[in-house]
């Protein structure tokens, strides 16, 4: 069976920066997000992983990239679904551990251990401010 991870691609209007999680389990910076449960549309995992990580809450999420991952490791997804998302609030750390915070393109892809994927998903992505 397929597993589905829903990501947050929130980008500050001002600078660029991507909004980020630390995730603990894989040690390096991820984008907000994580599975969807049993019985979930992914945009509904979306708001509820968005919620949970940041605090914010989901106002407007538009579709921006969607690929098959290759870990293969038990309990992670298989298949990722981006959304480019606007929400309200002001983001901060929700799960003890796991600080937000905002990173260049460049520095999101050095230390987060998801870098082959997220570099493929910014080559798709366009109308991006956010400088490398």
């Amino acid at each position: 069976m397929t597993k589905q991870a829903a990501v947050a691609y929130i980008e500050d209007e001002e600078d660029g920066r991507l909004l980020c999680v630390w995730n603990r389990r894989a040690g390096g910076w991820s984008l907000p997000g994580g599975l969807v449960e049993d019985g979930e549309a992914v945009p509904e995992a979306l708001g509820r992983e968005l919620m949970e990580e940041t605090g914010l809450l989901l106002w407007k999420s538009e579709s921006i990239y969607s690929a098959e991952t290759a870990t293969g490791e038990p309990g992670r997804a298989s298949w990722v679904h981006v959304y480019r998302v606007s929400a309200s609030g002001k983001p901060c750390e929700r799960e003890k551990g796991c600080p937000v915070t905002w990173l260049t393109r460049a520095e999101f892809l050095k230390w987060s251990p998801f870098r082959d994927f997220y570099a493929k998903m910014f080559d798709v992505v366009a109308g991006s401010k956010a400088g490398a």
